[in-house]
């Protein structure tokens, strides 16, 4: 049995549409999610959370000096957050 795959496009509008994310980038081929979305980081307008996610990274790594290698069908992706954000919002929840 074929297996069926919805398109990549389909995916990344669901994913915005459907989930807390504020913004979604794909790429096919990255040196890495990481370095991208610390990139993207620099944008004040950025809506966040945002999701960086890719198919292939040429040099991805882990914590520390640990490097990242993926076979294909992983999911590597980072995610951009305003923690200092959602911790205002946690203690103005908390407040009421």
């Amino acid at each position: 049995m074929a297996e069926s795959r919805k398109p990549i496009a389909v995916i990344l509008s669901h994913l915005q549409a459907a989930t807390f994310l504020r913004g979604v980038e794909h790429h096919t081929e990255i040196a890495s999610t990481n370095d991208r979305a610390l990139e993207l980081c620099a944008d004040v307008e950025l809506l966040v959370p945002f999701l960086v996610l890719a198919d292939h990274q040429t040099a991805g790594r882990g914590r520390g000096a640990n490097r990242w290698w993926s076979s294909d069908g992983a999911i590597l992706f980072s995610v951009i957050v305003d923690v200092a954000a959602a911790c205002r919002n946690r203690a103005v929840r908390k407040s009421h």
